[in-house]
């Protein structure tokens, strides 16, 4: 799956960092997938209700709702959606955390290389929920 082939891949992305948010929309929007933007955990949540994305990138450390929570919320309310966790401070326990509850994989935070360390990652992340879903 190439982000320019069809059908489109929707992402939601859940950060509370302005910049980031922004930063990383634009980036994928480039690229031709479709993203929306949530600046916390219950918001995410709340657009999750609203449409159900093909992978969502969700930071670990957030006020209120953090990562982990929308990950276990994500799971619950939409199993089929992929995870991939974003965090400047990873540490070995949130990464067991966060594979115990679902996520796809975790990356870290400053993103480096846009496109092999957040678009690679997330296109792995839809072809296997796309492999999921035929296989179902």
């Amino acid at each position: 799956m190439t982000p320019h082939s069809s059908p489109r891949l929707d992402v939601l992305v859940v950060d509370d960092d302005p910049f980031i948010r922004e930063s990383i929309q634009l980036f994928l929007e480039s690229e031709g997938l479709s993203v929306r933007v949530a600046s916390g955990g219950q918001e995410g949540i709340e657009l999750l209700h609203e449409a159900e994305p093909d992978v969502a990138l969700v930071d670990l450390r957030m006020p209120r709702i953090n990562g982990l929570d929308v990950l276990r919320e994500f799971k619950r309310l939409a199993p089929e959606v992929e995870v991939v966790m974003a965090t400047g401070d990873a540490t070995l326990e949130s990464a067991l955390s966060a594979m115990k509850l679902g996520a796809y994989t975790y990356i870290e935070k400053p993103i480096v290389d846009l496109e092999k360390d957040l678009l690679g990652v997330l296109l792995r992340a839809a072809e296997r929920r796309t492999l999921r879903k035929t296989n179902r």
